[in-house]
């Protein structure tokens, strides 16, 4: 899939929105393409609570969702973390905790 068809700035093509977690945090990127918003996800997460070691886990995909339900969830293989250099030009929305599961 090529979004948008022609280059062109982002203006409200693209969204961005970012929370924190204990020991790391996440980054969206969300488009609307139809009645689909996908939204590309990047995301580092601390195990080991409880005395164990602290092993970060990296999660990068992307997810699809319509009429504000989820509809699919596809992990990267290898987790690539989004270009945080494209991020200044994207304008930002609320993060939604519910997105996933």
């Amino acid at each position: 899939m090529r979004f948008p068809s022609t280059p062109q700035p982002s203006g409200e093509l693209f969204w961005l929105s970012m929370t924190m977690y204990s020991g790391g945090g996440e980054a969206r990127i969300r488009f609307r393409n139809a009645d689909t918003d996908y939204i590309l996800f990047d995301a580092t997460n601390r195990t080991g609570f409880g005395g164990g070691p602290n092993n970060p886990q990296f999660t990068a995909g992307i997810a699809t969702r319509v009429d504000g339900k989820l509809t699919s969830l596809r992990k990267c293989s290898a987790s690539t973390p989004l270009s945080y250099s494209l991020l200044p030009g994207i304008k930002t929305e609320g993060f939604d905790h519910d997105l996933m599961p």
